[in-house]
């Protein structure tokens, strides 16, 4: 696949780069951000984003990332609406009603089919942040990203079948789903499993290797 501009000029960039080409590199990606096509537009709208977030090229400002962000996230791009997301939890210390606002992208992100926001959004629910608790809602979107294939989904649905946790418990489903996270390299599930097998149960039904 071709590389976008915006990717190959970041790639071009060395380790050691100065303020100076910093800088020159945000200004290539403001102007793609302003005056691109639309298929690149919301690349460089969070890459600007991104850059106004950390103070790379720019000074950092809180505000004008948020804008660059909400730009991409409002054309439905998940990728966007996660990260503004993200945002807005990251920042919640500066402002109580962030909380909400992450919630509301997370949750649109995930409805998207975005796997990391739907893992996401299952913590938002379990633990009511920015939203009432909702366990029911929890499961659903850790589900959801564990059918995905997302492997912390996988080995947290694990735990909540093991423990009886929002789930009535079900060792043979927790073993089900600590194994698909096994067979993903996950370490905690590897850890799971061996203990499920030294209490005497059957995981040997489960091929992980």
């Amino acid at each position: 696949m071709t590389k976008s501009i915006i990717t190959d000029a970041f790639d071009r960039m060395p380790e050691d780069a100065s303020e100076a080409e910093w800088r020159e590199f945000f200004m290539l990606v403001e102007s793609i951000a302003i005056n691109g096509n639309f298929e690149i537009q919301p690349e460089a709208q969070i890459t600007i984003a991104i850059l106004y977030e950390n103070g790379v090229g720019v000074l950092k400002d809180i505000e004008k990332s948020i804008d660059w962000y909400t730009k991409a996230a409002e054309r439905g791009l998940a990728e966007a609406q996660y990260l503004l997301g993200e945002f807005y939890d990251n920042h919640s210390y500066i402002n109580e009603r962030y909380q909400q606002k992450s919630a509301k992208w997370i949750e649109k992100a995930a409805e998207n089919g975005h796997v990391q926001a739907q893992h996401k959004l299952s913590y938002v629910y379990n633990y009511g942040r920015g939203v009432h608790k909702d366990h029911k809602q929890a499961i659903k979107w850790c589900r959801k990203a564990a059918e995905q294939g997302y492997v912390s989904a996988q080995v947290e649905l694990g735990h909540q079948y093991s423990y009886g946790v929002n789930l009535s418990k079900d060792l043979f489903k927790a073993t089900e789903w600590y194994s698909k996270g096994a067979k993903q390299g996950s370490t905690e599930a590897k850890c799971a499993l061996d203990e499920l097998y030294e209490a005497g149960w059957a995981v040997h039904l489960f091929d992980v290797n």
